[in-house]
């Protein structure tokens, strides 16, 4: 299922609104503001179309291809008996970068990733069957990365110079109008003494 309820025009406004308040979001379809006003509207679709499949096809799967990729799988999940399965493209991102890093093919490439949609943490990784693991962690924090991650770990690893990126934090006064400690999307600053 890839749908987006309100088209173009909706997820204008879910830029627009948050950005008007001060809060700039790089894409918001996933988390913060945008993230949260995508869901709210396309739970309630999504529900629907996973009640017709209860009476229609109550044996298939669901595969969810919609931002927010988690919420709107768990609502199918809570809501309905269809069994549902969030699919992200971030782990091909991700064999995309370290099948260079290596200089080998995607398909030598075995990764094992834990996580959550556009949060996903890699674990374990083998090239033909050889546990490169530690390995591709220190070519992470020795060079740059198109993953904002590896900038993040590195700053946090050693001293030098900080990193800043766009994440989800508590809010210490960034977001006006909302309650300290609630978690935002921000600028946040990464060091070797944490963020």
């Amino acid at each position: 299922m890839s749908i987006s309820t309100g088209g173009l025009d909706a997820t204008a406004l879910e830029l627009e609104i948050p950005a008007h308040y001060g809060s700039v979001q790089t894409v918001g379809d996933t988390v913060g503001p945008g993230g949260l006003f995508r869901g709210l509207r396309n739970i309630p679709v999504v529900v629907v179309i996973a009640r017709a499949m209860e009476k229609y096809c109550p044996d298939a799967v669901l595969l969810n291809l919609t931002n927010p990729l988690t919420v709107l799988t768990r609502a199918v999940s809570k809501a309905t008996s269809i069994r549902a399965v969030g699919l992200c493209h971030e782990l091909f991102s991700t064999l995309g970068m370290l099948s260079k890093m290596f200089d080998v093919t995607e398909e030598a490439i075995n990764a094992r990733v834990a996580g959550i949609n556009h949060f996903i943490w890699v674990t374990d990784v083998s090239v033909h069957a050889r546990d490169v693991t530690n390995e591709t962690f220190r070519r992470i924090t020795a060079g740059r990365s198109r993953e904002e991650i590896s900038d993040i770990m590195a700053a946090m690893w050693r001293t030098g110079e900080d990193s800043v990126n766009i994440v989800n934090l508590p809010n210490a006064g960034q977001v006006r109008d909302l309650p300290l400690g609630a978690v935002v999307e921000a600028y946040g600053a990464f060091n070797g003494t944490g963020a």
